[in-house]
């Protein structure tokens, strides 16, 4: 069997683990070729005081045509990070010329967090993305972009009933499968997951503070759980959370700076051990 791959459309941080840097060491582990299709190349992640950005709006184009010369087939795409509206306007046309039936598409829609939309973002961008989100397969909000996707104001003080209620209503808006990733309840972390007609969620201790990239690895976690289709939502969802809660201890342990993200890389081995 030959190996599958998986392009992931998604900015590249030189320091901070998030993005790229935390999606192709997961695919790797799980047995995937991590195929990268850039959108911004950054010195370090956003979160820091200051960063350089080369934006790759103009280059994306070259990849699609490369990849399409060379014959090139994906098994999944995944999206991230977008800089602006014409690099989501690049996306859909690689979808459309890249997704056969049987490819899987995931949409992490980033836009913000903490109840407020981040602030490079507009809203023809954000638009933009929740309309690309309900194309998709699979999609990771977080509560505050879940909230954006469905038009209703970020509020994060809603109950673990109300969330589930949301997952149902973005999967009935058209994806199959729905998490909503890390909603914080007391010193409890949830994901809400959605999956044909059931909804569950995992549970995590929160105890060790909230560290860049940890949604990255999670989506990633969520995306080659499901290409190698041996487990359900819920079961990836929890290796996904039990991998990043145990690195988010360590970090605590460490004291690492929330911008630098978490020491993931010694838990991949366990990561494989319980999803291949």
């Amino acid at each position: 069997m030959s190996t599958k791959r998986a392009a992931l459309i998604n900015d590249l941080s030189g320091l901070g683990k998030c993005s790229l840097t935390a999606a192709i060491p997961v695919f790797s582990c799980m047995g995937i070729q991590p195929c990268p299709l850039p959108t911004a190349v950054l010195s370090n992640q956003t979160g820091y005081d200051s960063y350089y950005i080369d934006d790759f709006t103009d280059k994306m184009s070259f990849f699609t045509e490369e990849w399409l010369k060379k014959g090139i087939a994906f098994d999944a795409i995944s999206t991230g990070f977008f800089v602006n509206s014409k690099q989501i306007d690049i996306s859909e046309e690689f979808i459309k010329k890249f997704k056969k039936e049987d490819t899987l598409l995931v949409v992490d829609p980033v836009m913000g967090d903490g109840g407020t939309v981040y602030k490079t973002f507009s809203d023809e961008l954000c638009r933009r993305i929740c309309r690309l989100a309900l194309t998709a397969d699979v999609i990771t909000p977080n509560l505050t972009e879940a909230c954006i996707i469905l038009g209703e104001k970020p509020d994060l003080s809603l109950s673990l009933e109300n969330v589930c209620d949301m997952a149902r209503r973005l999967k009935e808006k058209g994806p199959s499968k729905v998490v909503i990733t890390g909603v914080v309840i007391g010193d409890k972390i949830y994901n809400v997951v959605c999956d044909d007609k059931t909804v569950d969620y995992t549970v995590n201790n929160m105890a060790f503070g909230s560290y860049s990239g940890t949604g990255d690895l999670f989506v990633s976690v969520i995306a080659a759980g499901l290409m190698n289709g041996k487990h359900s939502l819920k079961e990836i969802a929890q290796a996904a959370s039990d991998l990043i809660e145990s690195a988010a201890r360590d970090a605590y342990a460490e004291k690492t700076d929330r911008n630098d993200g978490v020491p993931f890389e010694k838990y991949l081995p366990k990561l494989w051990e319980a999803l291949i």
